[in-house]
């Protein structure tokens, strides 16, 4: 964090600036909740050594809802998440697209369109700093943060927020297979650059 000396990136966004007496605002994307709790906890508890409060903003996460503080209410970003899941449900072995309506010729639309769907979901979350937090916490699948800080026609606005990358299922997990070429090269050169960036991969 800045002015901790422990991290490779500063805390920037919804604030003035990276000041250690206020709290910073996250904002966690991804579907899966007990994946986005376990990683809220473990932040906070790493950055309460150094003197950091967070706020946590929930963005997407329906799976195993129920029970967690995070709720089941809905949300723009979890209806986006569940309809893109919705869109695989006659996926065949290979990663090809079927039976969808909202496709066309069975395949997914271009990845910057896509991705500006996802980012005008986040625009419409009920909290105002989740679409400019000091931080986005990507958990879980590797695809929905790479469509919002490298496809989003808004990019440049998301990819100068810091963000800290946990992947916890296979890389391709959701990824249409028309863009598994396009997905791998740029992951390539997004991890190669990293420490110069605004990203964190663990």
């Amino acid at each position: 964090w800045s002015g901790s000396g422990g991290s490779s990136f500063d805390l920037i966004g919804a604030g003035e600036g990276p000041e250690l007496d206020r709290q910073f605002v996250a904002t966690i994307l991804g579907e899966h909740t007990p994946f986005a709790h376990d990683i809220a906890q473990s932040l906070q508890a790493a950055a309460e050594s150094i003197g950091v409060q967070f706020k946590f903003i929930f963005a997407g996460q329906y799976y195993l809802c129920q029970g967690y503080s995070s709720g089941c209410g809905a949300d723009s970003v979890k209806a986006w998440l569940q309809a893109w899941m919705g869109r695989w449900e006659g996926i065949d072995s290979f990663g090809q697209w079927e039976h969808s309506k909202t496709l066309e010729v069975g395949i997914a639309g271009s990845s910057s369109r896509e991705a500006d769907g996802l980012a005008e979901a986040l625009s419409l979350h009920g909290d105002r700093f989740a679409a400019n937090p000091d931080l986005f916490v990507c958990g879980d699948s590797a695809l929905f943060c790479w469509l919002l800080r490298r496809r989003a026609t808004h990019r440049a606005h998301f990819s100068h927020v810091p963000a800290f990358h946990i992947l916890g299922m296979v890389f391709f997990q959701y990824v249409p297979y028309a863009w598994h070429k396009e997905m791998l090269e740029d992951y390539r050169e997004w991890w190669l650059s990293h420490d110069t960036g605004t990203d964190s991969f663990a």
